[in-house]
């Protein structure tokens, strides 16, 4: 796939998360209350208590992509998981 149109589909899809993510997150409160969980779109594809537990997961699973990791509670708490940047 031409690398540009991954970003734009990992673009969209971490936007389409965040958007998810604040209309429902009364369910998603119930449910995940107090753990990190990682969304790609409208689905939560992992979570966990430990961010440094989560990350190498996603890693090994979905390799390189933008994927929308909030901690769930009822107080605002984003946390970006960001691209590897490589050595020039």
């Amino acid at each position: 796939m031409n690398k540009s149109l991954e970003n734009i589909s990992d673009e969209t899809k971490f936007e389409e998360a965040k958007q998810y993510y604040k209309t429902h997150k009364k369910e998603i409160l119930e449910k995940y209350n107090g753990k990190y969980i990682a969304m790609i779109g409208q689905e939560i594809v992992d979570y966990d208590t430990d961010f440094s537990s989560l990350v190498p997961r996603l890693d090994s699973k979905y390799g390189f992509r933008k994927i929308f990791i909030p901690f769930v509670s009822e107080h605002e708490r984003i946390v970006l998981l960001s691209p590897h940047l490589s050595n020039p």
